[in-house]
This record gives structure tokens, sequence and C-alpha cells, in this order.
């Protein structure tokens, strides 16, 4: 059994409902959630769009990283995430990034680090963004910089807390 944090936002929308719906399905598809932060408001991270509401889900899973990724594009879709209109705005507008009705991202899963064409744990931007930290923290009941050591030390294939 391993414990996956995943942080769930988005922009577009009720999201909170959207978030609500994805937890559901996770844990239908995927395993057991553990623990749950507080709901987070983030500025866009990366471009200009409306804030985001973010929270963090600690998941119980016995299924590997890549199937849960799979699992949470599926969920991402199901709840009308459509990745080929956001690549289309992107293109058009030249933005790295776009408004988004759900964002399911694996922050951690156990002390694994994967690095893979499809799937890069822990999240290689985890450290840089506020909203994650803060959820995660939460979540994992540790300090931020607590989580930023964690993180560090997983990549670093160092102990870890």
């Amino acid at each position: 059994m391993t414990e996956c944090v995943v942080v769930a936002g988005g922009n577009i929308g009720d999201v909170k409902q959207s978030i609500e719906k994805a937890s559901r399905l996770i844990e239908q598809r995927i395993g057991q959630i553990v623990g749950v932060s507080a709901w987070l408001e983030s500025e866009a991270w990366g471009f200009v769009s409306d804030p985001f509401t973010n929270r963090a889900l600690l998941v119980r899973t016995e299924m590997t990283a890549h199937n849960v990724l799979k699992e949470l594009l599926q969920i991402e879709e199901t709840l009308g995430r459509n990745r080929e209109k956001e690549a289309i705005y992107k293109r058009e507008t030249l933005q790295k990034y776009a408004a988004r009705i759900i964002d399911l991202d694996i922050i951690l899963f156990g002390d694994e680090c994967i690095q893979s064409k499809t799937l890069e744990i822990p999240h290689p931007r985890a450290t840089e963004r506020d909203f994650v930290l803060k959820t995660v923290a939460e979540v994992l009941k540790l300090s931020e910089k607590e989580v930023v050591k964690k993180i560090q030390g997983i990549r670093n294939g160092k102990e870890i807390i």
C-alpha cells in the first residue's frame, strides 16, 4: 500500500464541486482518501487567468504510479477537461498554461522518484508553487520547509523525513 499525494485544482465553473466529484471517483477507482487539506484560493501560475481553487488529497493505493496517472487523466476527462482544446488555446495565445475545469497532479508517490516520458515524481514544479507546498504540508502534517526537504531528499536519493 502506497500513500500518494494528489493536488486537485481548477478555475472554470464550480471548482469545489468538480474536486468533490473527482474525490469520489478517486475513491472508487484508485484508493481510499485518508487526508484532505483545506480549500486554498491562488492566483493562476504561469499565465494570466482567473484564480484557482486547490486542495491536496492523501490517497492510499495498491496501484502503481503510472496506473494512478492513467486513472487521474480519465477522471479529468470524465469531468469535462479537454486537453485538445487547451492545446489549441496555448498554441494560439503562445501561453504555456490554460484555464481548466479540473487538474489532478500527482505530487508525491510514497518515497518513489520516477522519471519517465509520461510521469515525473516528485512533481517537477512542486517546490515552486505556494499552493502546492501549503496544501501538501497540511495533508502530510509537515511544515512547508519539511515538504521541500522531503521532495529534495527523494530527488537526491537521500533519507527522507
